[in-house]
């Protein structure tokens, strides 16, 4: 089984989990905006307002895509104010092995537990740093090639016309003054990922 594309399944099923978990304790929407329900057999809660469901069907299919090729560097979870100031980003590093294909033997139970822990940490993170009040808004940032992001803003095989991809301004891509916190990193069979919290 290629790496690439069991990892593109795992990450982008947790990037999916991440990102409205990240929404949900970070307050960037009312909590009457979610719906409880349980992946990773720990309970998380889900964005039910359609165009927030429609924006992120919409990464999670190019994150998918990216893994499968390869071609993702960072995933960023970028958190705005109401003058779209970044304010808190949530950073993904993922590292593919080069490996070509895996053993069957090996066993992905590392992967989903390494995925478990860290949907607790970010859940349990809000709890010692208390959510920005300022928080209004996100986005999702992809860090890629450069041949990547130009081809992802005109390739209608992946940008969709709600939610084009297109290059971030830099002052939407770095909070000012901002301390990296390292929140996990783990080793898996499939690579390695690691997440890292700026405020």
């Amino acid at each position: 089984m290629e790496v690439c594309k069991v990892a593109a399944d795992i990450y982008s099923e947790f990037m999916e989990v991440a990102i409205n978990i990240i929404l949900y304790w970070r307050n960037v929407y009312p909590a009457g905006a979610f719906e409880k329900g349980k992946i990773y057999n720990i309970p998380v809660h889900i964005a039910v307002h359609p165009e927030v469901q429609s924006y992120i069907e919409n990464c999670i299919k190019i994150i998918h895509k990216l893994i499968e090729n390869n071609e993702v560097e960072q995933v960023v979870i970028c958190i705005f104010d109401r003058t779209l100031k970044p304010i808190e980003q949530f950073i993904f590093d993922i590292k593919i092995p080069t490996i070509h294909t895996l053993d069957e033997n090996n066993c992905f139970l590392d992967v989903e537990l390494a995925l478990r822990s860290f949907c607790l940490k970010i859940a349990t993170f809000s709890g010692i740093i208390e959510p920005d009040p300022l928080a209004f808004c996100f986005a999702v940032q992809l860090h890629t090639k450069e041949s990547t992001g130009a081809a992802l803003a005109f390739n209608e095989d992946v940008a969709d016309e709600k939610s084009p991809w297109i290059e971030a301004d830099s002052e939407h891509v770095t909070v000012k003054g901002g301390v990296i916190v390292p929140l996990r990193a783990a080793t898996t069979c499939l690579g390695k990922v690691y997440k890292r919290y700026i405020d």
